[in-house]
């Protein structure tokens, strides 16, 4: 491999279940991961030679994790930040220092991991390694050859059965959870709920915020039955808001930090994942690792605050000629929390609405009628194999005006038509949207 070209389409010859829907058997328990640890012994297993802070959840688990590798960026330690999807380019999801990981360096690291991948392609029925998992295996060992001082991993899918899970974390988080992924996680809160628990490890402390008591009750059994220290959002640490107001203060168990901002990231929701993030930092500051120990401090954690950044969540742009948000919400309770940030703020919103078949589009459908009865719903298609078919979904859409365009950008100019000049565009639904709108936008690869 020469060229970045070539290295993405080597890359795209691994089977990858973002583009299409994985086997619903994928979380029985005759799956294991044992070849991703194979696999991760024959590279040297990378994660070993690394300091982790390892986040699972339904929703926020990407804002979580960028949150926490901006504080240990103003901590002044060089951080790795591993996340999925990838809005633009695959790049996005390997970073050190908040800068994706360059074309050539990713050349390196994917060429070095080929032979490895080639020789297992070649042992007979053996499970091939997904696009997803080569992914990880080529982060941790770019984070290792880079000598980061923390790695902040995200979750994928699940977290029992993720690739990111053959690390040893020295801290864990598990974020709000919600009914997603149910084809391969379960159909009830308490089982995906489970499923996110399984990153949970003897000894390692652990800071949550579920959200939902029965999800709090099933990670509460699973911590319990591994040994993982238990550190709760309303309970160990606490979230403290002034209605109306720009600052906001957390009180953990080590003391209060008052004063702080998040200006990078809107949406009252934000401070929940703010909250937990500062819970991450300090429970890996008392690990007290050396020779670059975390530091929680108010002055530190009030600057990766301010500084924090996450795209494609409520992020402000110029869309047909006005206003526009981008927001990857995909689930019924995160659009619900995009609309209560947005709303506001605009006389009225239009949405252009996309998803993948295995969400729950009807009741997202349902919340956007409500919500933009005063405008309208654009359906259209997330650029993905597995999209719901924006046609079905339009025939959902009764009481309020809507449209149907595939393409993203004559979407883009429907959805101004029913917002007018001064309302807001909601792109929403899917990270992969967002994506599309991006790229057309001006953004790329490079």
């Amino acid at each position: 491999m020469s060229t970045y070209s070539q290295a993405l389409s080597y890359l795209d010859t691994f089977v990858n279940y973002e583009r299409q829907p994985p086997p619903n058997e994928l979380t029985k328990a005759a799956v294991t991961l044992e070849r991703v640890h194979q696999f991760a012994e024959r590279i040297g297993r990378p994660a070993e030679d690394l300091r982790v802070i390892h986040i699972a959840g339904s929703q926020g688990k990407g804002s979580t994790a960028a949150i926490v590798a901006s504080i240990c960026r103003a901590a002044g330690l060089r951080t790795g930040l591993y996340t999925s999807p990838h809005l633009v380019h695959v790049r996005e999801r390997i970073q050190v220092d908040g800068r994706a990981i360059p074309p050539a360096d990713f050349i390196t690291q994917l060429e070095a991991l080929r032979p490895h991948l080639d020789a297992l392609r070649a042992e007979p029925q053996t499970r091939r390694a997904t696009y997803y998992e080569v992914l990880t295996h080529l982060a941790l060992q770019y984070f290792r050859d880079r000598e980061v001082n923390v790695a902040v991993l995200e979750v994928g899918m699940g977290g029992r059965l993720d690739a990111t899970n053959i690390c040893r974390p020295a801290v864990c988080g598990i974020t709000q959870i919600d009914l997603d992924h149910t084809r391969q996680l379960g159909n009830t809160i308490e089982q995906i709920a489970g499923e996110k628990a399984g990153i949970l490890k003897a000894g390692v402390p652990a800071a949550v915020a579920p959200g939902q008591p029965e999800a709090l009750a099933k990670i509460e059994q699973v911590a319990a039955r591994v040994g993982s220290p238990l550190y709760v959002l309303g309970r160990e640490f606490v979230l403290i808001e002034v209605s109306g107001a720009d600052e906001f203060s957390i009180q953990t168990w080590c003391g209060r930090h008052d004063r702080l901002t998040l200006p990078g990231l809107p949406g009252a929701y934000q401070r929940r994942n703010a909250a937990l993030a500062v819970a991450l930092v300090t429970l890996a500051a008392e690990a007290g690792t050396e020779p670059e120990p975390v530091r929680a401090d108010t002055a530190t954690i009030r600057e990766g605050l301010r500084l924090a950044r996450w795209p494609g969540r409520l992020e402000p742009v110029l869309l047909a000629g006005g206003p526009g948000v981008l927001d990857g919400a995909h689930t019924p309770l995160a659009l619900t929390a995009a609309l209560a940030a947005v709303k506001p703020h605009y006389p009225c919103i239009a949405a252009v609405f996309a998803t993948h078949e295995d969400k729950n589009a009807n009741e997202m459908l349902a919340i956007l009628a409500e919500a933009c009865v005063g405008a309208g719903v654009v359906v259209t298609h997330t650029g993905s194999p597995r999209s719901a078919d924006p046609q079905e979904m339009l025939d959902q859409l009764r009481s309020v005006p809507a449209r149907c365009e595939p393409d993203i950008a004559p979407a883009l100019a429907a959805a101004r038509e029913f917002a007018g000049a001064d309302g807001a565009v909601l792109v929403v639904g899917s990270l992969y949207l967002v994506g599309r709108v991006k790229v057309l936008l001006g953004e790329a690869d490079v």
